[in-house]
């Protein structure tokens, strides 16, 4: 690489620009894998759904990866995964899912902006906690709201009733927590994922599960990560 190429390439560096680490590529590598096995193992569903499915896996990933590091480009494929997830969710009668991608796509715009609006030199978002207090009008208002959501759904037919009815409200506070750059949404997305997890194993969707899945360790890598982006501001 000629010098001037190597020089340019570091002064990009130092201001922050991202690169993949091996195990962001194993991750990445991970979803490609497991939608070329679904789409050849899955017999029940349509062509259509299983491409769908994969383009979800893979941004999904993606946009875990980015998220966990703190980059708000993040939220540009969390739009595409959520548009995704919303057409499978909607094929497997999880209405209340299917909603609240909807909504994951407009908090994401709003994530994108924010994040931007708050970055380090490094151009990594600038995380932040939750007061003891906080955490407990969030418990309550999430207690609420689900039990709520739950009754709505019950009444228009909706399928896995609880699960879907608590999985929606927590991505709500998730996403909103992810926007307002909380650290703990993380522990919410655990959670979410955990819920969704179940919800998916039942429709036999190999990408979904496999999605899920990997969003759970996620989460908990993220949680980890993020806290070490808050002893460090402190520090």
């Amino acid at each position: 690489m000629p010098r001037k190429n190597v020089k340019n390439w570091s002064r990009r560096n130092q201001k922050g620009t991202f690169r993949f680490n091996t195990l962001d590529w194993l991750c990445v590598a991970f979803g490609i894998v497991m939608s070329i096995i679904s789409v050849f193992v899955d017999r029940e569903h349509s062509l259509i759904y299983l491409v769908v499915s994969a383009v979800m896996l893979i941004c999904g990933i993606m946009e875990l990866v980015l998220g966990i590091k703190g980059r708000r480009s993040n939220y540009v494929f969390a739009i595409m995964s959520a548009f995704a997830t919303a057409y499978v969710a909607w094929n497997d009668q999880f209405y209340g899912n299917m909603m609240i991608n909807f909504f994951y796509v407009t908090i994401s715009v709003v994530g994108f902006y924010l994040w931007g609006k708050h970055r380090d030199k490094k151009k990594n978002v600038i995380a932040r906690k939750l007061s003891v207090f906080q955490i407990i009008i969030v418990g309550l208002v999430f207690v609420v709201s689900s039990v709520g959501f739950g009754i709505v759904l019950w009444k228009t037919g909706g399928h896995a009733v609880v699960f879907d009815s608590m999985s929606t409200i927590l991505v709500i506070f998730a996403s909103m927590l992810g926007a307002l750059r909380y650290r703990e949404q993380w522990v919410l997305w655990g959670m979410v994922d955990t819920l969704a997890l179940i919800m998916w194993i039942e429709t036999g969707n190999l990408a979904a599960v496999a999605l899920r899945a990997f969003y759970v360790v996620g989460s908990i890598y993220g949680y980890y990560k993020w806290r070490d982006f808050i002893k460090k501001k402190t520090n």
